[in-house]
């Protein structure tokens, strides 16, 4: 199970938000939608998370923040909370405060 830790919403800066996310994590679009690989490159680069509706740029009530690490880049995006909630229920990882 990995743990993210919550991370201070100040981390998430403008020029770390990542639209074109799946490309950073060697997916392709439509691999991107699949919960699997989602859940797949959590475990492998997330380092951290924060509540979306905390953020001070690109809020979004419905989402957290997730910070990844790859190759050196750091990056975020958001990911819905019923996903994140479903890999918690399932002891898929750890929302730490």
């Amino acid at each position: 199970m990995s743990k993210l830790k919550n991370l201070n919403s100040e981390c998430f800066l403008y020029e770390l938000y990542e639209s074109g996310w799946w490309t950073l994590l060697d997916l392709s679009f439509s691999e991107s939608i699949e919960t699997k690989n989602i859940t797949d490159c959590i475990h492998n680069f997330a380092i951290g998370y924060c509540d979306g509706s905390q953020l001070r740029l690109r809020p979004n009530a419905e989402t957290f923040a997730i910070m990844f690490e790859k190759d050196g880049i750091k990056f975020w995006f958001h990911v819905p909370k019923w996903q994140l909630e479903d890999m918690q229920k399932n002891n898929m990882i750890e929302l730490t405060p």
